[in-house]
């Protein structure tokens, strides 16, 4: 039988080449090929009578695929792993046409709306919810945003819009109003700021007691400065007594001197006004009208509280600042001089009958 064996390798090699008797069979045992391994089994049994030995030219065959083998089993196992991955592809391709489709990956979009600069909005859109998630501006305008504000104005974003508008300053024209008042010397009572047009009003003391009322632009230049309320008068300042006659001889030499005085009141009404009079003084005290003789008018400033219990006729104590003579008309026609003065403060002594 080991003959025969050889005998076939010998054919089918021949067969091979195409040289017969071009193959010689090994001389040693280490030149020997090694044994072909057994045919596979046959997959049923053979039929009754027939042969189990493989047909010469199925034994052909087997050297040949063996032969094959050496150098083409590469081949076969990338051919394999390419198959494998088109079987896989097909099953693939067969589970999704068959099972219930999956859903659809969802889709984030992120849209800016002007109405507010800086936010941001993520919808993310699936077969089943919507989700939205809100990121919220910035309280700051956008780089390049910032607008250029006239003077003794100010940016504000009082509608949260983010890029904001310019409005008047009030709060620095009133630190500036402030600062005015302060610096003219004066002691601060109220402030209060116009918010349309930025002007300040401020009530305040100057140092001798006078009310000021002061209004200051907002650029901080004075509008007006007025005095509402005279300061309270110091009598221990004003205690000069000329002699009647001097005053009445040269009025004008006075001219600015405070003069502390007493005298008899012959008008006041209608034509002086309610904060002055016409009398007649003297340097003298007297319960006597008659013992006072030169001829005098002052005017106090309003208001002047201090004449509200005096009327014509009375015998009073006053002080007033000598602004020298005056001429006016008289009720008969003709003329008259007076010594001229402001009222300073005025006390009753008392009624006459």
């Amino acid at each position: 039988s080991t003959a025969k064996r050889r005998l076939g390798l010998a054919e089918g090699w021949e067969s091979m080449s195409g040289t017969p008797g071009s193959w010689d069979p090994p001389t040693t045992a280490t030149e020997a090929p090694a044994p072909l391994p057994p045919p596979p089994a046959a997959s049923r049994p053979a039929a009754p009578g027939s042969s189990t030995r493989a047909h010469p030219a199925l034994r052909r065959a087997g050297v040949v695929a063996l032969a094959l083998a050496s150098f083409g089993i590469g081949r076969a196992t990338v051919q394999n792993d390419d198959d494998a991955r088109a079987a896989s592809s097909d099953d693939t391709v067969t589970a999704l046409t068959t099972a219930e489709a999956a859903p659809a990956p969802a889709i984030a979009e992120t849209v800016t709306t002007p109405s507010t600069i800086g936010a941001t909005t993520t919808a993310v859109t699936s077969p089943t919810a919507t989700t939205t998630t809100v990121v919220p501006a910035t309280t700051a305008p956008p780089t390049g945003s910032a607008q250029s504000c006239p003077e003794f104005s100010r940016l504000v974003d009082d509608d949260t819009d983010a890029w904001g508008e310019c409005v008047l300053d009030t709060d620095a024209a009133h630190s500036r109003a402030q600062a005015v008042v302060a610096f003219a010397g004066y002691t601060e009572l109220t402030c209060n700021t116009d918010q349309t047009v930025g002007s300040t009003t401020c009530d305040a003391t100057s140092p001798d007691g006078a009310v000021h009322r002061m209004t200051v632009l907002v650029d901080g230049s004075v509008e007006s400065d007025v005095i509402t309320q005279e300061a309270p008068f110091d009598r221990a300042a004003c205690i000069e007594q000329p002699a009647a006659g001097a005053l009445e001889k040269d009025p004008g030499s006075f001219t600015g001197r405070c003069l502390h005085m007493f005298g008899y009141i012959t008008q006041f009404d209608s034509v002086t006004g309610s904060c002055g009079f016409r009398a007649d003084v003297s340097d003298v005290r007297s319960d006597r009208w008659y013992e006072y003789d030169v001829n005098t008018i002052v005017q106090a400033a309003a208001p002047c509280p201090f004449l509200d219990p005096i009327v014509s006729g009375d015998i009073v104590e006053i002080w007033f600042e000598s602004t020298g003579a005056m001429t006016y008309d008289t009720t008969v026609g003709g003329t008259a001089t007076a010594v001229a003065g402001t009222l300073k403060d005025a006390v009753l002594v008392r009624h006459t009958p």
